[in-house]
């Protein structure tokens, strides 16, 4: 985005409106012909040479498309109206074809939502959008026209045309064509509306004088209906029918939230990273540090070292032996009646003490020997033993089990 300056663009049939918004001045307007080849591209580079300092578009979506609808919503939050009104938009609209909506909320009262909707065609904003592109500017704003209260907006297309105007809080729709163009004054006066003529981008001068001419009795001037339109689009939009990646985003709001947070994570995330390295590098030098001390060591320091680590290791195993034994004096007869209780089929692979509880470890191939084993163990040490655990392990075709023999208290070990 250059700056905050934007392009007006009002869509005609013959020819287009160009117009520089500054702030809330409209200036520098100017007319572009086109035609049936011409493709918005060509018009947007054009109108960009000639406004160099704008950055973004602000269209005047008066497609023959474009619709505006009122619905009522039942009491619901703002997010479930938005929600809502995104599912429903094919009823309210009465197509299937992918729509560019947007809607503004007139009023909420006990009843609910008085919404006004307006959408138009995704693939007939789509080449506005990428003809901007295509020039180096953003479409960031397409506005519907929707009336204000007390007007009525006379959209005039080609050979029919749509009175707009707001009734009971919604939005009413009045049709005519050349024959029924002249009862249209008549009918705005009686229900004390002023008309804004606006010339569809489907409008041609022919249909323009005919209709405007038959509606009208002091005939509206073409060219002044789409400069005015230009300047009633100086003021903030109530809709914006743009697509979302063309938008302006506020830096923190309802749609960007989520992935506001998610930049700070990644930022956080960023400095602990640089922390995390930094304590890292420091960590290195140290490291570094260290093994150029140790490496200055002399060989018999190491083998010193290495005769006192295994020392300490036979003295652990001695330790253990002697602490096993002390345990349970009949160990090795233990054994024996182990070896004898021992069922086909069974294996132990662990035995441990801990305590004069005995845990032992193996594995059986059939479930059913386990219990066996467990009652036969039982009686040969006179110490109850019970099953601890008892799986089958996935694809393997035996179960493995783990057996604990605790001594009655009082009893013999």
């Amino acid at each position: 985005m250059k700056n905050g300056k934007r392009l007006l663009c009002v869509p005609g049939a013959e020819r287009v409106w160009f117009a520089l918004l500054d702030g809330g001045a409209v200036q520098d307007g100017f007319f572009l012909p086109v035609s049936r080849e011409t493709a918005p591209a060509s018009l947007f580079r054009e109108a960009a040479a000639r406004c160099p300092a704008a950055g973004r578009v602000r269209l005047a979506v008066t497609f023959p498309d474009v619709r505006a609808e009122s619905r009522r919503f039942p009491a619901m939050t703002e997010d479930e109206l938005a929600e809502t009104l995104r599912w429903e938009a094919d009823r309210l609209f009465r197509t299937d074809a992918p729509l560019a909506m947007d809607w503004t909320a007139v009023s909420l009262g006990p009843d609910g939502w008085d919404v006004t909707a307006a959408a138009v065609r995704e693939d007939t904003l789509r080449p506005w959008a990428e003809g901007a592109r295509a020039a180096g500017l953003r479409l960031s704003e397409a506005v519907p026209p929707v009336p204000a209260a007390d007007e009525c907006l006379v959209l005039i297309g080609r050979r029919h045309g749509a009175a707009l105007y707001r009734e009971g809080g919604g939005l009413a729709k009045r049709r005519f064509d050349a024959g029924t163009a002249p009862a249209l004054s008549d009918f705005l006066a009686e229900h004390g509306l002023s008309a804004v003529p606006l010339p569809l981008a489907d409008c041609r001068a022919e249909d323009w004088a005919a209709l405007a001419g038959a509606a009208f009795p002091d005939r509206p001037d073409y060219d002044k209906a789409l400069r005015a339109w230009a300047r009633r689009l100086a003021g903030p939009p109530a809709m914006n029918l743009a697509f979302p990646e063309d938008r302006d985003q506020p830096f923190f709001s309802r749609r960007t939230r989520w992935l506001r947070l998610a930049q700070g994570a990644c930022l956080a995330f960023a400095l602990a990273a640089l922390c995390f390295g930094a304590s890292w590098v420091r960590a290195g030098e140290a490291l570094a540090a260290e093994e150029t001390r140790a490496a200055g060591l002399t060989d018999a320091w190491r083998a010193m070292a290495a005769v006192q680590k295994a020392d300490a290791a036979c003295r652990a195993a001695r330790e253990e032996g002697r602490a096993f034994i002390e345990s349970d004096p009949h160990w090795e007869q233990k054994l024996l009646s182990l070896s004898e209780a021992l069922p086909a089929g069974v294996t132990l692979r662990k035995i441990t003490s801990d305590g004069g509880r005995i845990r032992l470890e193996g594995a059986a191939a059939e479930s059913r020997a386990v219990p066996e084993f467990q009652s036969r163990l039982s009686a040969a040490w006179g110490t109850p033993c019970r099953v601890e655990s008892l799986r089958r392990e996935a694809g393997l075709p035996f179960v493995r089990f783990a057996l604990l023999c605790t001594p009655a208290a009082g009893g013999a070990s």
